[in-house]
């Protein structure tokens, strides 16, 4: 899965959605996945999606804790059945999906391939499986160095010194957004008087 383009040392992040299809003749065709094998004689056993990231990896699970701080998790599990019905009505529960958000930062520029684990868990054993894997490609980039040289040589103001004018900037935001600065350092150059 090709990630948009990320500025080092900010954190973009995404949305990953994942519905099971119940095929066309059903009356709602995508819903929450749900795993469950049925044993002759005996409850069903219940199993879990789990999700989880390598321990050194670029990205991470991204959630909001209640005071509005960031928070972030290695690994992430999606609820069995069971839980599902004693949290949602069936019909909130059928037009629902499987979601939530990976954060991605990276402090130099390049490219990064991560990868997001994807297992069963059985919830009788706390044993994983392994069913498959997601790849993340993301581009990071950098300041762009060049149009530092170019504007003190030709005596333009440089936008790297005001980063934080530009409308489409989050003034909250913490670092530089270089995908920006290196946009507008060329269109300055470009269209300078």
């Amino acid at each position: 899965m090709y990630q948009e383009k990320a500025s080092a040392n900010l954190i973009s992040s995404q949305t990953i959605v994942i519905v099971t299809d119940n095929g066309n003749s059903a009356p709602i065709r995508y819903t929450y996945p749900e795993i469950i094998e049925q044993q002759s004689n005996t409850d069903p056993i219940q199993y879990r999606l789990h999700f989880k990231f390598q321990n050194d990896s670029e990205m991470k699970f991204v959630t909001m804790k209640d005071d509005n701080e960031l928070q972030t998790l290695d690994s992430l599990y999606a609820l069995t059945p069971d839980e599902i019905n004693q949290t949602e009505t069936t019909a909130n529960r059928e037009t629902n999906a499987l979601h939530f958000a990976v954060g991605f930062q990276a402090e130099e520029e390049g490219c990064y391939n991560n990868s997001l684990g994807i297992f069963i868990l059985n919830t009788d054993t706390e044993e994983d499986n392994f069913i498959g894997i997601i790849n993340f490609k993301t581009e990071v980039e950098g300041e762009d160095y060049r149009y530092r040289t170019l504007f003190t040589n030709f005596g333009i103001p440089d936008p790297v010194l005001y980063p934080n004018i530009f409308k489409n900037k989050d003034p909250e935001e913490e670092g530089t957004d270089w995908r920006t600065v290196n946009l507008k350092s060329k269109e300055l150059f470009l269209t300078y008087d």
